[in-house]
């Protein structure tokens, strides 16, 4: 099955922001099922919807740049669940897959509210003073708080008012701040 790269590609970049080169199977492969794309670290999971009709969970960035280096047309073959090969012209690759059934499953939940880009401003502006590595939800945290976005350090509070219809009161964790602002495609939702 001959596929354009750019749309397979997008897809895997856009869920590349919550994966790592190494770590945990979690952190270091993305889901390809249902017709979805999807990584989830744990903690944020990032998907996005791709054509091709296939089951397995390859090594988020060496897929990635497997799929940079092919032309305008390529061909995924699924081999087992451990390979899925890769060819377009002459370029050739094999790239691992864990079994799929060692996998946590994240699928997208159903959009709540329509965002834009202020949603992703307001974050990354309050965003600086969560911390990974703090002892609390306070400050390990942003809180979207309806209108606006939340951040503190016990020192000092930052609000952005960024003016989206969102749900009060939900603390979102550094993790998901980090992954948000990595991204470049538009919000939608």
């Amino acid at each position: 099955k001959t596929e354009t790269k750019s749309e397979l590609l997008k897809a895997i970049e856009f869920c590349s922001v919550v994966s790592e080169k190494l770590g945990s199977a979690n952190e270091t492969h993305v889901g390809l099922r249902n017709r979805w794309a999807v990584a989830f670290n744990g903690i944020v999971a990032a998907g996005c919807p791709i054509d091709q009709d296939i089951f397995c969970h390859p090594h988020t960035l060496l897929f990635m740049e497997a799929l940079s280096k092919c032309d305008e047309g390529y061909s995924l073959t699924q081999l087992d669940n451990q390979r899925l090969s890769i060819k377009s012209g002459k370029f050739k690759a094999t790239v691992p897959c864990l079994d799929p059934l060692l996998m946590q499953d994240a699928q997208p939940d159903p959009m709540i509210a329509p965002l834009d880009n202020r949603f992703k401003d307001a974050v990354e502006a309050v965003g600086v003073l969560a911390s990974e590595n703090a002892q609390h939800v306070l400050t390990a945290s942003v809180l979207m708080n309806g209108a606006s976005v939340i951040s503190t350090n016990r020192v000092m509070l930052l609000e952005y008012w960024h003016g989206l219809d969102l749900p009060p009161n939900v603390p979102l964790p550094k993790e998901f701040v980090k992954a948000l602002v990595k991204q470049k495609k538009n919000l939608s939702g």
